[in-house]
């Protein structure tokens, strides 16, 4: 979407039907793609089995996308807009980090085909997250002005909104599950 806002308005002037498909289809492209990803980086080919798995496995993150969304989507929505709609709008928006997910893989496959052991060094693999980053930021900010009616401030604190949910969530996670964040392990004046 180089052209959100625009892009947004058009789609928005004929929002698809809010059924459980058109619900579902974006949420699970992108569990498909970071399954996808995930299962090429950790096998170097994908099998059907691994694809399979690893998608529901990370499901959980289109999962957890879709909860914050709709709770925020609900809040302040234009009542002629279903939710299931909204949501279907919404996730039109996240190609940008799916490119950056497919990037990352590649980047780790040719590593690894290179006769590398390790993905990319993580400070590339975060300094290029920045683009996804920025974009996404102002793909939902179009999506707010166009979708949900909110004017620019309103769409900024729904962007921020978002945003701090979606991050402080990733966060704990990952301070979970690796034991390196506060505070799960690393704490400060340690």
């Amino acid at each position: 979407m180089m052209a959100p806002l625009a892009a947004y308005r058009r789609l928005v002037a004929e929002p698809p039907p809010p059924t459980l498909r058109v619900l579902l289809r974006r949420p699970a492209l992108a569990a498909l793609v970071i399954g996808g990803a995930i299962a090429l980086t950790a096998t170097g080919g994908a099998t059907v089995r691994a694809l399979a798995t690893t998608t529901i496995c990370w499901s959980f993150v289109p999962g957890l996308q879709l909860i914050v969304a709709a709770a925020l989507i609900a809040l302040c929505r234009r009542p002629e807009l279903r939710l299931p709609s909204a949501l279907d709008l919404f996730f039109a928006g996240q190609g940008p980090w799916l490119l950056w997910v497919l990037g990352v893989a590649a980047a780790a496959l040719v590593a690894l085909r290179l006769g590398g052991h390790t993905v990319p060094q993580l400070r590339y693999v975060m300094a290029l997250a920045l683009i996804p980053g920025v974009w996404t930021c102002i793909i939902l900010m179009a999506f707010c002005q166009a979708v949900l009616g909110l004017d620019r401030r309103g769409a900024l604190a729904w962007t921020f909104l978002y945003q701090a949910a979606i991050w402080g969530i990733a966060y704990l996670y990952a301070g979970r599950m690796t034991f390196q964040a506060w505070p799960f392990g690393q704490f400060p004046g340690r």
